[in-house]
């Protein structure tokens, strides 16, 4: 009985921190305090101490659909399609949510958007840049088409390290 009501207990307790709401499209939501303190195995001391450290970014694998054009050895025009995925992170910007009647402890963080900042992306075409072709002919990419777009998720970052948020 007494390990029924911990795991009741734990059960509520988790819950009670899941306060991550967010939009995908638009960058815009709420991260509760309990789940970046969860996150970081932080109490209300040490969330209160490294509040300001803590950023969010958002990340999405995507697929491209990329023409290589090149002239080869011989002096033909060659075109090559490729496959690229890559995955990326994108900041967002955020300000935090506090209590004035506790002494401003924090209850949260608002996202306010997309910040414009990609923090990761290695392999992304763009066309009039170089690429490689068949027998490794540099040329330069002509076409570039997404074909695929999958959200990874939201993502809580402070001191190195980065802990996915489910919303």
């Amino acid at each position: 009985m007494i390990i029924g009501l911990f795991a009741f207990l734990f059960a509520f307790s988790t819950t009670i921190f899941a306060d991550v709401t967010f939009n995908s499209e638009s960058g815009i939501g709420f991260v509760g305090k309990g789940d970046v303190q969860s996150a970081f195995g932080w109490n209300n001391h040490a969330l209160q101490q490294n509040y300001a450290g803590v950023t969010f970014t958002f990340r999405t694998d995507v697929t491209y659909s990329a023409t290589c054009t090149y002239i080869t050895d011989a002096g033909t025009l060659e075109e090559e399609t490729q496959e690229i995925t890559d995955e990326i992170e994108t900041d967002l910007t955020s300000y935090i949510n506090s209590n004035a009647r506790m002494r401003n402890q924090v209850t949260g963080f608002f996202l306010t958007g997309y910040s414009g900042q990609v923090l990761y992306a290695d392999a992304i075409p763009v066309v009039g840049s170089p690429c490689v072709g068949a027998e490794g002919i540099v040329g330069t990419w002509t076409a570039v088409e997404l074909i695929n777009s999958t959200d990874i998720g939201l993502f809580v970052n402070y001191g190195g390290s980065s802990v996915q948020l489910y919303y």
